[in-house]
């Protein structure tokens, strides 16, 4: 008796833990095939819709693979540009196409490899082919093989049947089953092995020479580099390009050979192969020599169980792997069906839904990393300019006569003036106070700013005996944006839409150390002049303290004091807070003074960790809860250090001070 069910009776399959019947009747309604269709024209069907979805990246893999390599060799381009006097443009073009290149077709080979109507629809049209193949035998045969996936057994219950046939002989099965079914097996494994075979002897041809070559190269650059003249000698010869672009070139057409190996799967598909043409080898050869109607049976049960084995394995790792890019998978399965369905449309149909498809994939892969490129070019940009302030005779140009301005008190209850040279500095030393971004000295005096409040505690901490306490304002420099001469270039940020408001921020911190260090060049010389005419004593402490950016000023104030050699004894510079200071520049100061590090937020980033070299001292303080982690604890260092001055059972803090010590 034939097992086949009704298209009417689809409703009527299992459903616990099923889900055949969540896709096969919208799959068969998809694929055309009617009630009253035969189990022929079901596969014909299907096989024309798998063929069609399948995706083509094995017959496309060469040329994804030359354009993968060029796409690792492009950027390479760069270090050709500044010697050979290129456009620039060509290494910048290049490496973008290839990369966007590489983009797509990574993701367009995650989308087409990872569709399951394609990998149901080969099923279906897998499954009829043996039901094809079984039915003038026993309807039931194809059900039977399956009998290791109850779930693909109830597919082929639901596929339809072909009309009632006569009961045929058991020598016209032998001979039908062998024509149509093993010889058609065999022929088909036989060239499919030998081409998989061929294909893997060039593969590995490919990888042998590669390597042969690479080795050649990296002896013949040890031999070289044995030579004294070998620099002058690569220059002239050019050989650095043979070396450097082939050298590359070479191992990874290895790497890209083997992993055209790996994609073919070469070796699980040959030795597949060879398994199967053993296995259909000698059940032709016992189907032949079989009179025995069960016998034939089981051995024809064995075979299709056989060639079922390979579609079934791979289905289920279909079924089961990994989503792509799905964010919302039902969307992602209804966007398959539908691409499938253009297939039974016109050409004007199909043609307005693939491009909507292939809208929707661009808009979702490369429009989707819009804010990768808008984040490149803004830390580009930034970056650029961060290097190239401090060299940059512009940016140390256009310091004005306002910047670096040095004040101190006049007395209780008067503003600030500008700094007047006298015996204080020479009798009792000299405190420099500095401001960071944003901020400025308020000549006012008020009691409320910070610099005003720091200058009031350390002199009453060390009346009788107060310093000279100078406080530096460089107020108009510490707001970059504020000078078109030293503003970075705003071409692609403005290109960009952003704000001018954030382009503002974006300058200012890109530009603030660079700017910091500058001014602090300029306090350190006319703390130098004023050490040279006897205004400040070289026997008498010289404590600088910065906060923020200013951190940057009193550094580098302090190491020019040491490079002229006039550095006052002892001399200490205390940074409060400052972000990304240079690891260099901090060893180098600490080599000469001690410096303090006093880190409160998390905008201090970059900070060296304590006595990573002698004489540098990093201190964390952890701030209130109640207070902001960024803006907040990054003001509440110079709060915290005011407090230092008062409390005298503070060991940290202002109690560190060279002015302290008998």
């Amino acid at each position: 008796m034939k097992h086949s069910v009704n298209h009417g009776e689809q409703a009527n399959l299992p459903q616990d833990g099923n889900v055949t019947a969540a896709w096969l009747a919208p799959l068969l309604s998809l694929l055309k095939v009617k009630a009253d269709d035969t189990v022929e024209q079901c596969y014909q069907k299907a096989d024309a819709v798998a063929n069609h979805l399948a995706p083509h990246t094995r017959r496309l893999y060469n040329f994804i693979l030359v354009f993968q390599g060029l796409a690792v060799l492009a950027p390479s381009l760069w270090l050709i540009i500044l010697r050979e006097q290129l456009n620039v443009s060509i290494a910048a073009y290049s490496v973008v196409f290839c990369t966007i290149g590489l983009l797509v077709i990574s993701w367009w080979m995650r989308w087409r490899g990872m569709q399951r109507l394609w990998v149901r629809a080969r099923l279906v049209a897998e499954i009829a082919r043996s039901r094809v193949a079984t039915e003038g035998i026993d309807g039931n045969l194809t059900f039977a093989a399956l009998r290791r996936s109850p779930m693909l057994q109830t597919v082929a219950q639901a596929l339809p049947s072909s009309p009632q046939s006569s009961v045929l002989d058991v020598q016209t099965v032998k001979r039908n089953y062998v024509l149509n079914r093993l010889n058609d097996q065999l022929s088909y494994y036989h060239q499919k092995r030998y081409d998989a075979l061929n294909q893997r002897q060039q593969l590995s041809k490919v990888v042998t020479l590669s390597l042969d070559a690479a080795l050649f190269l990296a002896v013949a650059g040890v031999a070289i580099a044995w030579r004294d003249e070998a620099a002058v000698w690569l220059n002239w010869s050019y050989s650095d390009y043979v070396f450097g672009f082939v050298g590359t070139l070479l191992p990874l057409l290895a790497v890209l050979a083997q992993m055209r190996g790996a994609q073919l799967e070469l070796n699980r598909r040959i030795g597949t192969f060879a398994q199967q043409i053993e296995l259909l080898s000698a059940a032709k050869k016992n189907l032949e020599a079989t009179i025995d109607a069960k016998q034939i049976q089981q051995i024809i049960e064995d075979v299709e169980a056989s060639l079922l084995a390979e579609v079934t394995e791979w289905f289920y790792q279909a079924e089961h792997n990994e989503p792509y890019y799905r964010a919302n998978r039902d969307k992602a399965e209804l966007k398959e069906w539908q691409a499938a369905a253009v297939l039974r449309q016109s050409m004007l149909a199909r043609l307005l839904g693939t491009l909507e498809y292939s809208a929707g994939f661009i808009g979702r892969v490369i429009l989707g990393r819009v804010v990768v490129v808008a984040l490149s070019m803004v830390l580009t940009t930034a970056f650029i300019q961060y290097k190239r302030a401090p060299e940059d005779p512009a940016i140390q140009s256009v310091l004005r006569q306002q910047d670096g301005r040095l004040f101190s008190a006049r007395g209780e209850g008067y503003p600030y003036g500008l700094w007047q040279q006298g015996q204080l500095a020479a009798q009792n030393g000299t405190v420099v106070l500095v401001h960071g971004l944003h901020d400025g000295v308020d000549k006012s005096r008020s009691k409320g700013h910070w610099m005003t409040r720091l200058e009031t505690a350390i002199a009453l901490r060390t009346a009788p005996q107060a310093p000279d306490i100078v406080l530096v304002d460089w107020q108009e420099a510490a707001k970059p944006s504020g000078n078109t001469d030293s503003a970075l270039d705003t071409l692609a940020l403005n290109a960009m839409g952003m704000p001018q408001a954030a382009q503002d921020m974006l300058n200012d911190l890109s530009m603030i150390r660079p700017q910091g260090e500058r001014i602090g060049e300029l306090v350190g010389f006319k703390l130098a002049r004023a050490i040279r005419n006897g205004a400040i004593s070289r026997d008498k402490p010289l404590h600088l303290i910065g906060h923020s950016a200013g951190g940057f000023v009193v550094l580098h104030a302090a190491l020019v004091l040491s490079e002229l050699g006039l550095a006052p004894e002892p001399m200490q510079v205390t940074m409060l807070d400052t972000p990304f200071p240079l690891a260099a520049d901090l060893a180098k100061a600490a080599s000469h003074f001690p410096v303090d590090f006093y880190v409160t937020s998390s905008l201090a980033q970059g900070v060296p960790a304590d006595q990573f070299v002698v004489g540098f001292n990093r201190f964390d303080i952890t701030p209130p809860p109640e207070i902001d982690p960024y803006t907040g604890a990054h003001s509440y260092a110079h709060s915290w250090f005011i407090q230092s001055v008062s409390d005298k059972g503070n060991a940290e803090g202002f109690s560190g001070s060279p002015l302290l010590i008998e």
